[in-house]
């Protein structure tokens, strides 16, 4: 922690053992994580379960023999990892917001008795994690325990301003967890649509669910053709390939890699940009599938750039026999070709090179005007996740904004802003933070004078 800095009125330092107790957990081996119907935490749990809190269920529930040998636990304790192979692991917190559990072995519990537990996990998983991170430098597997967590500083409200900074934080996090599953339903919905609009059941030649042809506002009739994707696409070699170390965090041009996001960096390197263009970027040892609508430079190996046949003249004479040439009435839509791949390409999980067998995944193409009727269905729905998706980040940043500074003092409530105002005046404080009857009418009066 700095050695000088400003301690917000009514605010005081103090040490982690100084506002509580701490204990050990016990029991609870893996093969036992499944034995009964008990609430249980597991070490391990903490660093891939839980984020603050655990707060509706535990991954973990036990029968009540290996609870006997287990420790248990109550609403309000906070528990933290007592080992870990990385430092992020090491110390990482959570607070038990469930009536009764138990914790098991290589767990260090922590029962406040002068603090609010929720307002310490925020601040240890956040501004105390610098802190706890030492603890676990330069070991291979870390192993904390009470004596490494009693002596952690921090700068503690009293409680009633911890309990309310809790109140303004779980107001984000409801708004993040209701817009999570909401996002959760909308992707339900659209791997629903894709079932019927893309998928053609065997002995039939077209979806259940046909979509309306703005021609005649009648369902699309006509049959649907089988084909292989490498039969109706064509790869292309991008101008060059940039290394990793040639990324920026800002340029004129995207980068567009293997890895899940769409864009991976920038740069303003002309000779690397593909020609503006509809193209489809299967990650060729990730397996990862994405559409693409504007320039870019390829990042790195290990993509294929591929773009659907758009006429007849493309067709690859050699890749295709007679009968499936006949076939072709019609050429691609890039979306259609997009999201049929994305449906119906199997993922294989393994790290080698996928492309000879990615391009031989079976799809199936109706005419072109029905193509497009599908790509604008399913476009809309995938405008609707971008639309909920940056509304959820802007969320998050609001509340790890918000987090930041209110556990820290940086920012105080409007309902504690007296207090600042009080520090101002020099006004008498008493030890839980409210002032004295006298000092709010001298600030008041204060207040009125600006006032007039």
């Amino acid at each position: 922690m700095p050695e000088e800095r400003i301690i917000p009125q009514g605010w005081r330092e103090v040490k982690l053992g100084e506002v509580g107790d701490f204990f050990k957990g016990a029991g609870i081996a893996k093969d036992d994580a499944q034995s009964g119907d008990l609430p249980a935490v597991r070490y391990g749990e903490l660093y891939t379960d839980y984020d603050f809190k655990i707060a509706t269920s535990t991954r973990s529930n036990i029968s009540v023999q290996v609870a006997s040998e287990a420790t248990e636990i109550h609403r309000g304790d906070l528990l933290f990892a007592g080992s870990g192979e990385k430092v992020e692991e090491i110390g990482k917190s959570a607070v038990f917001m469930l009536d009764k559990g138990y914790a098991g072995g290589d767990i260090v519990g922590f029962r406040p008795t002068d603090s609010d537990g929720l307002f310490l996990s925020y601040y240890l998983n956040t501004a105390g994690r610098k802190q706890i991170n030492r603890l676990g430098q330069g070991q291979s597997i870390v192993h904390i325990h009470k004596p490494d967590l009693d002596g952690i500083k921090f700068l503690a409200p009293p409680k009633k301003e911890q309990q309310a900074i809790v109140s303004v934080l779980e107001v984000w996090d409801e708004a993040v967890e209701k817009l999570k599953r909401k996002i959760a339903l909308k992707e339900k919905l659209k791997k629903g649509l894709m079932q019927q609009l893309l998928t053609v059941p065997k002995g039939v030649d077209a979806p259940a669910l046909r979509t309306i042809d703005p021609e005649t506002s009648k369902p699309f009739a006509s049959e649907w053709k089988n084909v292989k994707l490498g039969e109706v696409s064509k790869t292309l070699v991008p101008p060059r390939k940039l290394q990793n170390k040639e990324f920026q965090k800002t340029g004129k041009f995207s980068i567009v890699d293997q890895s899940p996001d769409i864009i991976c960096g920038y740069t303003n390197n002309e000779r690397a940009i593909l020609p503006s263009g509809e193209y489809l970027i299967f990650g060729d040892h990730s397996e990862v599938i994405k559409f693409v609508d504007f320039q870019f430079a390829q990042g790195a190996d290990g993509i294929k750039i591929i773009t659907p046949l758009k006429c007849h003249s493309e067709l690859d004479s050699e890749s295709m026999d007679s009968a499936s040439k006949h076939k072709m009435t019609n050429m691609c839509d890039t979306r259609f070709v997009y999201y049929s791949f994305s449906k119906h390409y199997k993922v294989l999980g393994n790290y080698k090179r996928h492309w000879s067998g990615a391009r031989e995944t079976k799809i199936s193409l109706p005419t072109l005007p029905e193509q497009q009727a599908i790509s604008s269905i399913l476009s809309t729905a995938d405008r609707e996740l971008d639309a909920l998706r940056s509304i959820l980040s802007n969320l998050k940043e609001q509340k790890k904004f918000l987090l930041s500074n209110l556990v820290t003092g940086q920012i105080r409530l409007p309902e504690f802003e007296i207090l600042n105002q009080a520090q101002d005046d020099r006004s008498e404080i008493r030890d839980d933070g409210s002032l004295h009857e006298d000092d709010n009418s001298v600030i008041l009066k204060k207040r009125r004078q600006n006032d007039e």
